[in-house]
């Protein structure tokens, strides 16, 4: 997920992009969700307020990807307060 500098052709006939003219620069949200990507275009006074929300998305998933790191300490039982190794028999 992230915001993309992209460039394109617009559809005005007396533009110079439509004559071969550089292209017009924009900017688009890319997401992924359950499988498909959706895109949307940001207009220049909402990057601000897309990258803020972007960096709280980054942090919420860092959270959680600590949790899964305790959660998956406890279940091996290296982290304190997790349950107790296995023994292991001797044969």
């Amino acid at each position: 997920m992230g915001i993309y500098d992209k460039l394109h052709k617009c559809e005005r006939a007396g533009c110079p992009c439509a004559q071969g003219g550089p292209w017009h620069p924009t900017r688009q949200l890319t997401v992924t969700l359950t499988g498909r990507t959706h895109t949307r275009h940001i207009r220049r006074e909402e990057v601000a307020q897309v990258q803020a929300w972007l960096a709280t998305y980054d942090e919420l998933w860092a959270l959680v990807n600590a949790l899964t790191a305790v959660n998956l300490a406890l279940l091996r039982g290296t982290h304190p307060g997790g349950r107790a190794p296995r023994k292991r028999h001797a044969p």
